[in-house]
């Protein structure tokens, strides 16, 4: 009779981890709302909230019976939250979708990751706070009204992979200073991209084209060709890749490294999220002893990268 009943329970506990699960399963983890997006892989992005006060510090992954990856910020994840002061994004998210923080206006700036590719509609509309924009090299494309209203902007640099900008992405700024790095002017939405452009001045290289030609929405700002277009943008940081062997480890692990990426911190972090040790690598290849840790499953964390570890057979 016993063994029936752990067997049901077995069930249904097996049955309910499978529907916490599915895609679509809304969580929330130290007070931010994920959304599961994916299953194989398993990615999450971030979900709308009601208020948010204070700073979001956004990681790379999110433990939710299993680890998943944060690979966007979702459509008004943070509409109308007007205390929300500063947001940290990890370079796992490659997007910032629709309306993601539309009227955050207590936010005076951003660092996009540059591993971002596509910045939604009126993504940052309405953000009166901020005071510069730097599009990362990685944009591709800035949906329609993406900064729309952001009256408080002074200077805009625009990544060297943008192709298109929406309409009115950059409407109702007070004068400003644009960096435009494309050698090519992207191609612009229906309706122009500046309001007002009186006192836009566009710093271009001498041998970027398309920008100011008859017909094209970069015609009436003030264009110096001052050689900016190649200038770096000061990008995050990228973050190290890494391999790790034996796996499933018994005693000790090899973690591998890009010389060009040390020291770094290594995390070794249990299921319950907790982390089990911490040191500090200095070298190319290092060993790490494993010996007193339980069998089971970890994620090993070296930046804002993981890789799962096996300890024991």
């Amino acid at each position: 009779m016993q063994k029936k009943i752990f067997t049901l329970l077995l069930l249904l506990i097996t049955v309910a981890f499978s529907y916490a699960q599915s895609v679509g399963t809304v969580f929330t983890v130290n007070g931010i709302n994920y959304k599961i997006t994916s299953l194989a892989p398993k990615e999450v992005e971030v979900t709308e909230h009601e208020t948010f006060t204070g700073a979001a510090n956004i990681p790379a992954t999110v433990n939710y019976n299993g680890f998943y990856s944060v690979t966007a910020i979702g459509e008004s994840a943070f509409l109308r939250c007007m205390d929300l002061t500063s947001v940290s994004i990890p370079n796992s998210v490659t997007a910032i979708k629709n309306g993601g923080f539309f009227w955050c206006n207590s936010l005076t700036s951003i660092a996009i990751p540059n591993s971002v590719k596509d910045i939604g509609a009126s993504a940052f509309g309405y953000c009166s706070g901020l005071k510069e924009i730097i599009i990362p090299n990685s944009v591709v494309e800035i949906g329609n009204f993406a900064f729309i209203y952001c009256e408080s902007v002074q200077k805009i640099t625009i990544g060297s992979s943008v192709e298109f900008i929406g309409s009115g992405a950059f409407n109702y700024q007070l004068p400003t200073d644009v960096y435009c790095l494309p050698m090519q002017a992207p191609i612009c939405g229906e309706y122009g991209i500046f309001y007002p452009t009186e006192g836009v001045k566009l710093h271009i290289c001498e041998t970027a084209t398309g920008y100011g030609e008859e017909g094209g929405y970069w015609q009436d700002l003030l264009i110096v060709k001052d050689g900016k277009c190649n200038v770096n943008i000061k990008e995050i940081e990228e973050q190290p890749q890494f391999v790790i062997f034996p796996n499933p480890a018994n005693t000790y692990f090899t973690l591998q490294l890009e010389e060009t990426h040390l020291p770094q911190k290594v995390e070794i972090i249990n299921l319950l999220g907790q982390t089990v040790k911490s040191l500090e690598v200095y070298a190319r290849e290092t060993r790490i002893d494993v010996a007193n840790l339980p069998r089971g499953l970890y994620v090993v964390g070296v930046g804002a990268n993981t890789r799962k570890l096996v300890i024991g057979n």
